[in-house]
């Protein structure tokens, strides 16, 4: 907790140090070896009476789908996420601590983000005889826009907000940013006899940050298996309830970074 959080004052804090001295303000360490915690009643006194925190959010996701004759489907999804918040503060002057501070001042931060997902899938499958094949291409947009302004300014003389206070300004600052991804993908894969399976996927993804190389990478990569439980092979009443060898290759990355390859992973699993 530390002896600046609330609980830890009123942990730390002298019992023999009272809530009140005799003129009716708040009381706090002076004497030696009483150290120099603020007062907690105080504290939570003037958090309650001006500290205002809030926050406006609303989020979610719509999808419709569309299934057509032969085995042929299309997903479009969209997601959205709006966050807004705000936060009201006033810190009052501590003349009464041992390490005293005279000046008072007020604080004021608001923040507003927005985020918006829109994904759309289409997909085919089909089968004859001992083949299988699925085939799937897709587009997904991602926007992320985020703004943060605070205010704060000290020794007051009226009211204890940004708007009705005299008062002399200590900092008003702001930030933001905007980024957008743009993704393009696709994968198909063939399997026959339920027992050898191919797969093959290629994506190429675009981001509006700037980097110090690229706007646009493209990924690709190749996937192999042999499903041995399926094969007459191996005998009746296996211990083994599936077994698969698998032979993966691809590359992957950030369409930010100078290099193409990042990494590039191949094994066989069991």
């Amino acid at each position: 907790l530390g002896e600046n959080s609330l609980i830890g004052k009123n942990i730390f804090e002298q019992p023999v140090i009272p809530i009140y001295d005799i003129r009716g303000n708040f009381a706090s360490g002076k004497a030696p070896g009483l150290g120099n915690l603020t007062n907690p009643y105080k504290l939570a006194y003037y958090e309650g009476l001006n500290d205002v925190a809030t926050r406006d959010q609303v989020f979610g996701n719509v999808f419709g789908e569309l299934h057509a004759t032969g085995g042929l489907s299309l997903r479009s999804a969209l997601g959205l996420d709006l966050d807004r918040q705000s936060f009201d503060g006033y810190t009052p002057a501590f003349p009464e601590n041992a390490e005293p501070s005279f000046t008072d001042g007020i604080n004021d931060n608001h923040s507003r983000a927005t985020e918006w997902t829109w994904s759309n899938m289409l997909t085919y499958k089909a089968s004859w005889g001992r083949h299988r094949v699925s085939l799937l291409v897709g587009q997904e947009f991602h926007h992320d826009a985020s703004r943060f302004e605070t205010a704060s300014c000290a020794n007051l003389t009226g009211t204890p907000s940004v708007q009705g206070a005299v008062c002399d300004p200590t900092l008003n600052a702001s930030s933001g940013w905007t980024t957008t991804l743009l993704s393009f993908f696709g994968k198909a894969g063939y399997i026959f006899a339920d027992r050898y399976l191919l797969s093959v996927t290629l994506r190429r993804d675009g981001s509006s940050s700037p980097g110090t190389g690229r706007t646009w990478g493209t990924f690709p990569a190749v996937g192999l298996a042999w499903l041995l439980t399926n094969e007459p092979f191996l005998p009746a009443g296996r211990v083994v309830s599936s077994l698969k060898l698998r032979l993966g290759w691809g590359i992957a990355g950030n369409p930010l970074e100078t290099e193409d390859v990042k990494a590039l992973a191949a094994g066989v699993k069991a």
